[in-house]
């Protein structure tokens, strides 16, 4: 029995040498691979500006992309195109960041690259889709809007206001005038302040007035909407947005009596 206890010694050893060597060999291929994935490597050199210059030019071509898309004539007359072409950009710089790391992972390299270029990519989509809808609200849909209106000329602003529901800029003919005096206004957070706009004494039946926000208290005593202080100034341009004039409507309804202009 001694002797088969014994025999089966050096195999117990062997299995047990075995075992220890197994795990100090996985020990060293593990830590051996998250070395090679961490952020600086030891081959990397660190920070250049040639690298990153190649890690920034893609992120500022997604930018101009997307942003373009955004702002540009392309989306006011085929707007299923613009964000097809902001989507595919998208999906572009997405399978970029993807590949990267993917190559990275698979090399064992450092990870700082990637991660750079990523973070790149995504400041430089959400910054273009910001400064895009942004712009697009504030300035080139208005603009937009008003190359389609027409221009009038010589208007008579004691004639019907519907017949220049297509109007954008308005040139009226001499001796008309902002009659601050029946100015009225709306506040909903803001003011908005109406002004006919009249030739002569005026009538009750005005279809043109001079608006402002936050030009003018409540109730009006001061009127400081527009080129208020040029008495010659005799045009204007129509206000396009729909947001603001739901509330220049109840302004002119309430120095109308109730009847607020269209």
């Amino acid at each position: 029995q001694v002797c088969v206890k014994l025999g089966l010694l050096p195999a117990v050893v062997g299995t047990v040498s075995t075992t220890m060597y197994s795990q100090k060999q996985n020990e060293e291929l593990l830590q051996d691979y998250f070395h090679g994935v961490s952020f600086v490597h030891r081959y990397d050199n660190g920070m250049n500006l040639k690298r990153a210059f190649r890690n920034c030019l893609v992120p500022t071509v997604l930018f101009v992309t997307v942003l373009g898309s955004l702002i540009f004539r392309l989306r006011y007359q085929a707007g299923s195109l613009a964000a097809g072409l902001k989507l595919l950009a998208e999906l572009g710089g997405t399978a970029l960041c993807v590949a990267m790391l993917v190559h990275t992972c698979r090399s064992r390299s450092s990870l700082l690259w990637p991660v750079f270029f990523t973070l790149c990519m995504t400041a430089s989509d959400l910054g273009a889709a910001i400064t895009g809808e942004w712009t697009w609200k504030a300035l080139s849909e208005p603009e937009f809007d008003f190359e389609r209106l027409a221009t009038y000329m010589e208007v008579d602003v004691r004639s019907s206001g519907k017949r220049y529901s297509d109007s954008g800029r308005v040139y009226f003919i001499a001796g008309t005038r902002v009659d601050q005096d029946a100015a009225s206004c709306f506040v909903n957070e803001r003011t908005y302040c109406v002004a006919p706009i009249v030739r002569g004494a005026g009538n009750s039946s005005q279809g043109f007035f001079s608006s402002g926000i936050d030009c003018c208290d409540c109730p009006v005593t001061t009127w400081r909407c527009g080129v208020w202080e040029d008495p010659f100034a005799a045009s204007g341009l129509r206000q396009v947005n729909n947001a603001d004039l739901a509330f220049y409507r109840l302004s002119a309804g309430k120095w109308s009596g109730g009847d607020a202009p269209s």
